[in-house]
């Protein structure tokens, strides 16, 4: 069941630097170009399920529009990922479709120092941030995406953005 939290709205997202799947290097919230965005980070891979309850309904709402993106941000510790991301993401690479891999971003970093920047208390959880055009938080929830946290989700995008 999601969760809506508090945490961070009307504050801007924390800056935090990725990388794509593409291999793009991306920067949170500064590489957003504008759109109403979902960014969504996990920091365990056993948190996929919830990472796609909220992606699937989001990208599935908006597909084909502009002015709306999604991503979702895989968090590895850097003591792990100094060793392993070549093999990490050459993973995730596969098992990926490549039409969504410069949605997918993967920061190695301080997972604990990242956590405390988004108010993430559950590593074993997702946390969904819903952004606004300046990169600021409108809407935020954890867990899995229920039906009536995924209708707030999308009609908070749809009015960000003028509908």
């Amino acid at each position: 069941m999601a969760q809506i939290s508090a945490s961070l709205i009307g504050q801007r997202f924390p800056a935090i630097k990725g990388r794509s799947l593409a291999g793009d290097e991306v920067t949170f919230p500064d590489d957003l170009s504008g759109k109403v965005t979902l960014v969504v980070v996990a920091m365990e891979r056993s948190a996929q399920p919830r990472v796609d309850s909220w992606i699937s309904p989001f990208r599935d709402a908006f597909a084909g529009l502009d002015g709306y993106a999604w991503y979702e941000v895989p968090v590895i510790d850097r003591k792990i990922g100094f060793f392993l991301s070549g093999m990490i993401d050459a993973g995730m690479r596969a098992g990926i479709p490549p039409a969504v891999h410069g949605s997918v971003v993967t920061v190695y970093g301080n997972t604990r120092g990242i956590m405390n920047a988004l108010g993430i208390a559950d590593h074993s959880t997702a946390s969904a941030f819903l952004l606004d055009q300046e990169g600021v938080v409108r809407l935020r929830g954890e867990g899995y995406g229920g039906e009536e946290a995924i209708r707030e989700m999308v009609a908070a995008a749809r009015r960000l953005a003028g509908e």
